[in-house]
């Protein structure tokens, strides 16, 4: 890639206002994630952000960079961006506060920016026009769509939730995007907190997640069958007017208080916090995790890999729970535990950073595809080809003696799991009536082909090869109309259905209209909805078994001991390999010992009464 020599602001050549701002914000310290960090390479073999640009010199040479006629294109669509923002913040002033709808807000800007800047640094011939069409009016039409439902839902859905303007903050998630370039947007308000607008018609988190009426609260609700659960749920507040099904609001779940550092490099200079529970609040939190695995695993909740679920805390409240806050993906036909994407299989192969990690890594998902390497008289641009190094992670529970994840407490995690299972069981019809309410009023997401593998057709289109750490997740096979549409757009391809069945459907990226798909190359023969689910032939007690199975494998190297009784709690568990062992519960309630055994695929179940198995 390019390298760009220092510069100083008095010999830089003009730049027009728009531009020049960025520049501005660089110069005092407001820049920061607008253009790639300057990255180095740690001995824990990642690649982390040394700095950001920042200060006089690194202004001199940003304006320098930009004033180069490879970078133009860019500079004229900062240029439409940045006046229509003015325009913008001009329009809806009284719900958005001023300087937040501005081109130089890094939170709002930033990766668009600098992907853009990338882009361009990186073309092998001329700059790349239709790219950055793509970036810069996608993102400028999605912002849009946003602040017209936001200001209608002040007047209406929000202002009901007790939410009051003016947005005093707001952020775009630097992840992939959908459908015309829509990504989720955290709004932090004047009264009433932090919301995440999520654009898309999948409903999973209103039909399981939602303080009223989803499946989440009704089990919560429901009495207990053999131990108290406490599932996460969270305020949901679908969009108002003739939209209403294409958006939701979602109550932002913060850090939690219980945070700090678990993990610190040789040298000090990397180090990576968490939550971090002393052992009796962790034992709690895993058990209500628990509960949470075996409810996803019972509905078909899947895709929950870092990212799509966090640990953290709803607003006022003190104790942590892991919320999924992407659940998309529901009534999946789930065999395996590992399909949910919660725990990854025993030898923690392909994308270890799934929903409960069970190491604290220093490499995760994302991270830049770029960055500036320190060179005499300048920065040169060069492609990233390590893991990223993170700072922070909502995936990693840790305890305040130093150990990561549920094997220190199996025993909790696996009463969770079984208390919440009883509760299906012994209330089978009125949770298969309540599964049917949620599909008839519910939309789900259907992956055609898992995200990872459209990384690399991405990076093709953007910087004319693959990008090094996407070659193992080339697309096989020929794409579908609807999927070059979409990838042409720039957006990770997006399908739907009614979540009790029906055709595959997406969105048109250019009208925004909902088609029918045609057929799709799939990968993945099983789709939702899962007809066991919406049957209630999914909640029998030996349908636990195997999920049980794959939550101690997934542990086993960190168990412990490999046998131990938790009296506290009822919980025998014995294992002697990954895939051989047996765990039983004790059920007061019922009089009976639950005992689940497993060799290699082969699962049984042993009811006893309670009284004779002691």
């Amino acid at each position: 890639m390019l390298t760009f020599p220092w510069s100083t602001p008095d010999r830089s050549p003009p730049l027009p206002d728009h531009t020049r701002r960025l520049v501005e914000a660089v110069r005092t310290g407001r820049g920061g994630g607008l253009f790639p960090p300057v990255i180095r390479i740690y001995p824990e073999g990642v690649e982390a952000d040394a700095r950001e640009l920042a200060g006089a010199r690194d202004a001199g040479l940003v304006a320098a960079a930009l004033a180069r006629p490879r970078l133009a294109p860019l500079v004229a669509r900062i240029e439409r961006l940045g006046a229509w923002c003015e325009a913008a913040a001009a329009r809806c002033n009284a719900v958005i506060a001023p300087r937040v709808l501005a081109v130089d807000n890094p939170r709002l800007f930033g990766a668009l920016i600098r992907a853009g800047f990338v882009a361009c640094a990186a073309a092998r011939g001329a700059p790349p026009d239709a790219v950055l069409d793509a970036m810069f009016d996608g993102a400028r039409c999605a912002l849009a769509r946003f602040v017209r439902r936001l200001t209608r839902d002040l007047g209406g859905a929000l202002a009901a939730a007790g939410v009051r303007g003016p947005v005093r903050d707001l952020w775009i998630a630097p992840d992939e995007s959908h459908n015309g370039g829509e990504r989720v947007i955290r709004a932090a308000f004047r009264a009433g907190g932090a919301w995440a607008y999520k654009p898309r018609p999948a409903t999973g988190e209103r039909m399981l997640l939602a303080d009223t009426g989803s499946l989440f609260a009704a089990l919560n609700a429901l009495p207990s069958a053999s131990g108290a659960i406490r599932l996460p749920t969270l305020r949901v507040v679908p969009g108002g007017g003739r939209e209403r099904g294409a958006y939701s609001w979602q109550e932002w779940i913060e850090r939690p208080r219980q945070w700090g550092t678990i993990r610190t490099s040789a040298r000090g200079d990397l180090a990576l916090a968490a939550c971090r529970l002393p052992p009796r609040d962790a034992a709690r939190f895993w058990q209500r995790a628990g509960a949470l695995t075996a409810a996803c695993f019972a509905f078909g909740a899947s895709d929950l890999h870092t990212g799509n679920l966090v640990v953290g805390r709803r607003r006022a409240v003190r104790e942590p729970l892991a919320y999924p806050v992407d659940l998309e993906v529901w009534l999946f036909p789930v065999e395996r535990l590992i399909e949910t994407s919660l725990v990854n299989d025993e030898r923690d192969r392909g994308e270890h950073h799934v929903g409960f990690e069970r190491a604290a890594r220093w490499c995760t998902v994302g991270g830049p595809v770029a960055g500036f390497a320190e060179r005499p008289g300048g920065l040169q641009l060069r492609r990233r080809t390590g893991p990223w190094a993170r700072r922070e992670t909502a995936s990693v529970v840790a305890d305040t003696r130093g150990r990561v994840g549920f094997a220190a407490y199996a025993g909790a995690y696996l009463r969770g799991m079984f208390d919440l299972w009883t509760k299906l069981v012994c209330e089978r019809d009125r949770v298969t009536a309540l599964v049917r309410r949620a599909a008839r009023a519910g939309i789900v997401r259907v992956l055609v082909r898992p995200t990872a593998a459209y990384a690399g057709e991405l990076d093709r289109r953007v910087f004319g090869g693959p990008h090094p750490r996407s070659r193992r997740a080339r697309l096989r096979g020929r794409l579908s109309r609807e999927e070059r549409a979409q990838l042409g757009r720039l957006d990770v391809p997006y399908f739907f259905r009614p979540a009790a069945g029906g055709p595959l459907r997406w969105i048109d990226p250019v009208t925004g209209a909902h088609r029918a798909a045609g057929r799709q190359p799939a990968g993945e023969p099983r789709q939702p909805p899962s007809a066991a689910i919406l049957t209630g032939e999914r909640f029998a007690l030996l349908e636990l078994g195997v999920a049980l199975r794959d939550a101690l494998a997934y542990v086993f190297a960190d168990l412990p001991r490999r046998r131990w009784h938790d009296r506290r709690r009822g919980v025998r568990i014995a294992v002697d390999a990954p895939g051989r062992g047996s765990v039983a519960f004790d059920w007061p309630e019922a009089d009976r010992r639950v005992t689940y055994a497993w060799r290699g695929a082969t699962v049984t179940l042993d009811v006893a009464a309670l009284g004779a198995a002691r």
